[in-house]
Order: C-alpha cells, then structure tokens, then sequence
C-alpha cells in the first residue's frame, strides 16, 4: 500500500492497516457504496442543529471525497453524491414529517414529503461529487474543488425550485458564539467552505498513494487547524465589540403561543389575528418603533380579504 521505495507513512505506522480499509471503501460497490454514502450522509446531519456532533463531520466528508476520488465515471461519482444527499436530507428535514402529525389525515404524505423532498435536495451534493470526479483533481487540490463546489451548489440551492436553503453545513457553526462570528465577513456560505475544508483534510494521510498529492499530512493538519482559527478570530471579535443598544429603536416581539393545529382553522383565524393584535397593543405600545410577529401569524390574504377591522 506505500509508493516503491517509500516508508511506511505516519498513518500506517501508528494504525496499521488503516489506508488499506479506506482504499476497500473506495472500492467498494453494489448497495455497499450505497449504504456506506447514506451512512455518511446521516453522519454529516447529525452535526447540523440541534445536535451539534460536530465530530461526525470527519467521517461522513472522508467517506465522500473517497468515494468520489474513485468512482470510474462521472456519473457514478454522481450517484454516489445522490446518496450521501439522500442520508443527509431525510435525516436533517425530519421536522417536516413531524408537522404531517398534526393532522393525521396528511400521514400518506410522510414518505413523499420525507424522501421525496431528501430525493430533489440530493440533486445538488451529487453535483458538487460529479465536478469533483470530473475535474480529476488529486490531493489537497481536490479537497479544495470539492469544498468549492459544495458551496456553490449550496448557492444554487438557494435558487433553484425557487430556493430552499435549509441545512447549509455552515450553519453547524451555530453552536458557538464565538465560531459563528466568521459569518459576518464570509456569511454562512464561508462557514460551509471552512466545513468542508477542515472535515475532508484528514483523509489525506490515508488515501492511496497516486491521490494524495505532496506532503499530505502537512496539508491535513493545515486544513484541520481552520476550525480553530475560526474559533480563535471569533474570541477576538467578541472581546472588542461594544454591545450597545441602537438609539431609537424599541423592539416588541410577540408570541401568542397558538397550538399548531388551530393556527389554519378558518373558524379561529379571526381570533388568532386578533390576539396577536391585542398582544402588540399591550401597555408600553406608545413607545414601540418596531413589532416582530411569528411565522405564520396571518392566516390568510391580506391583499385579497382586505383590512380586517379588530377590537
């Protein structure tokens, strides 16, 4: 498994065997393949909100990139890609199959909406794999293709089908104040590219040789250590802002606390506006500049039912 007249590498020597079983994942085929990209695919969702297993990243982008850097086409690179996409949005969209219960009439819904909805959305990470195989990038320049073009197909995501950026691997960030900080100069889109980046990177010490590039495990540590920089330029951020309160501006957030299953009933819309009305209205409201209502608070049309008149 070591180029001739090469060492052991670092990898081999402290785990034996380990590049071996990374090539047998990149080789493997049939529903193998397709389990072991699912199987990333729901790693890499684990990491998302609220569970924040950050961890699970390393696998789930290592498993990917070696799956892509030996697909014989293109196309099965895509597949590939499809899969990992399949995992990854029908772990990381469950809310949606949990809002079908709350009228049980929607139940035949759950597996369109759950894996059909995953299906569409696996669209975009088998294109970002598919350039990948295609680019026929090797190394630490790969890594680089693939986290590019992860990010501009979370872009286009965003567009296409008339946008849908929900679970943008950026947003696995959230989970410190001081590592989120990062998007207000690169946006959440650079957080996915940093995510991608330091995730993919220790693989490269364990690929094959003739696909790791120079140098790999200098280039591993280099792309593992982004977390920490971003962590650490979020630290420096936090510690000099001036947190002050912007001048004129009074906020009032409303929350009516309406069960969901009452919100679209067209016997209580009127009820419902009404009490996010009394609520914004509630002692204080002279000295409100600004009201913020929840989602989904007007049940209907205001353009076509006209302007409802409230107590």
């Amino acid at each position: 498994m070591t180029a001739p007249g090469a060492g052991p590498s670092p990898a081999e020597a402290r785990f034996p065997g380990l590049r071996a079983r990374v090539e047998r994942i990149g080789k493997s085929r049939g529903w193998r393949r397709a389990a072991l990209a699912i199987i990333a695919g729901l790693c890499a969702a684990a990491a998302l909100p609220p569970f924040y297993v950050l961890p699970l990243l390393i696998p789930a982008f290592g498993i990917l990139f070696t799956l892509a850097l030996h697909a014989r086409r293109v196309r099965d690179a895509a597949r590939d890609g499809w899969w990992f996409g399949l995992g990854f949005f029908t772990a990381g969209l469950y809310w949606i199959a949990i809002s079908l219960f709350v009228d049980v009439s929607f139940i035949w819904m759950l597996p369109f909406v759950t894996l059909g909805l995953a299906g569409v959305q696996a669209i975009f990470p088998a294109g970002a794999v598919a350039f990948l195989r295609w680019s026929e990038a090797r190394g630490w320049p790969a890594i680089f293709v693939l986290a590019s073009a992860w990010v501009a197909t979370e872009w286009l995501r965003g567009l296409a089908f008339s946008g849908f950026p929900w679970n943008l691997i950026g947003t696995v960030w959230t989970v410190s104040d001081a590592a989120i900080q990062g998007a207000a100069l690169a946006g959440v889109l650079g957080l996915s590219l940093v995510t991608v980046l330091a995730a993919t990177g220790p693989v490269l010490g364990v690929l094959p040789a003739g696909v790791r590039g120079p140098r790999p495990w200098t280039a591993a540590a280099v792309l593992l250590l982004l977390p920490a920089v971003l962590w650490g330029g979020g630290m420096v951020r936090l510690h000099f802002a001036k947190v002050e309160p912007v001048p004129g501006v009074k906020l009032r957030i409303v929350q009516p606390n309406i069960p969901q299953d009452q919100k679209w009933q067209r016997a209580l819309r009127d009820a419902n506006f009404r009490k996010h009305v009394t609520l914004t209205r509630a002692p204080g409201y002279d000295s409100i500049t600004h009201v913020i209502w929840p989602e989904a608070a007007v049940p209907f049309f205001l353009e076509l039912d006209g302007i409802r008149r409230v107590a």
